[in-house]
């Protein structure tokens, strides 16, 4: 079953089995090409006395980050407020782990959008984002951007995010900020609008340290990739999107920050000539696992230096 909006959303059914087995859903957005916003695939089914392996699996948030940064534990290491928006338009709930977070590492925030009359009932259709921001209010990173969408959407009134946790030492300024009430992919009505702030107290990053309550250090040559791109890539050799769809997905990855990859100086701008079949093929090969995201980037570099990508 499936509908399209923009880009073929599809999910897979088992009429035996009482829960899709594959799935592949793109965020909804307005510009740009839709970034995948899960895949989903049933990896073992049946009855066991012994633990299938697949529950060693690590989670897709932690790949990329530091061996040392330290378990999300929502029962034992978590921090707990609830809070009136600037507006007194709705009381948002929060918890988060762990509750010292190293900057760099896995941060979850659980999110509950309240009337202020009976915090019982929720709020349905909510548009929000969660930034980061420096001292003087300045936005250092917003989740819903990472995501390639528009905004973060809680139906239910209920949201739940893991991302890594891109703030400052000793503290991250945390923002909720509730846009408005309307469907996925519509302009919020604004009359709830508001805003939570509220600081995580933060260690320092394990791979690259800050100074003097600064941000953690970076350098021109991290590669941040994200694992869904991996799926864009498998997507593109495999002919299901063209080379044109990739190298406008790739130049939107760049351009919002979504993919991070070494100082690259475009070439003259040539669209018009074909992606070398290495390319294609590098693509493939990284997506199942065969090379590593160096030798992918490279690709991505020379598409830059040709033109063929413009950044």
């Amino acid at each position: 079953v499936g509908w399209h909006k923009g880009v073929d959303n599809k999910i897979w059914i088992d009429p035996n089995i009482p829960f899709p087995v594959k799935a592949i859903v793109y965020v909804d957005v307005t510009q740009g090409i839709a970034p995948p916003d899960y895949t989903l695939e049933l990896l073992k089914i049946g009855n066991s006395q012994i633990e299938p392996d697949i529950l060693q699996v690590s989670s897709t948030v932690n790949i990329g980050v530091h061996s040392d940064c330290g378990m999300i534990n929502m029962e034992q290491d978590s921090v707990y407020q609830s809070v009136t928006t600037d507006s007194n338009s709705m009381v948002v709930e929060y918890r988060y782990s762990p509750s010292t977070p190293h900057n760099g590492c896995p941060i979850e925030i659980r999110l509950s959008f309240e009337k202020n009359f009976d915090q019982s009932q929720k709020w349905n259709n909510i548009q929000y984002d969660i930034y980061t921001v420096d001292d003087q209010g300045i936005k250092i990173s917003s989740l819903a951007e990472d995501k390639g969408r528009t905004s973060l959407f809680a139906p239910v009134g209920d949201d739940d995010n893991t991302f890594v946790l891109k703030g400052r030492i000793p503290v991250s300024h945390i923002l909720i900020s509730v846009m408005g009430i309307g469907a996925s992919g519509t302009v919020p009505d604004p009359s709830l609008a508001g805003i939570v702030k509220f600081d995580v107290n933060t260690q320092d990053s394990f791979s690259s340290p800050s100074v003097d309550g600064g941000a953690s250090t970076t350098t021109s040559n991290v590669i941040q990739i994200p694992t869904w791109v991996k799926n864009n890539a498998k997507y593109w050799h495999e002919n299901s999107i063209d080379d044109a769809t990739f190298a406008q997905g790739i130049q939107y990855m760049i351009k919002q920050g979504i993919i991070t990859i070494p100082q690259t100086q475009s070439g003259q701008a040539n669209s018009g000539v074909a992606i070398p079949v290495w390319v294609k093929n590098n693509a493939g090969y990284w997506s199942t696992g065969d090379i590593d995201d160096d030798t992918f980037v490279k690709g991505i570099q020379f598409l830059i230096t040709s033109g063929i990508i413009q950044v």
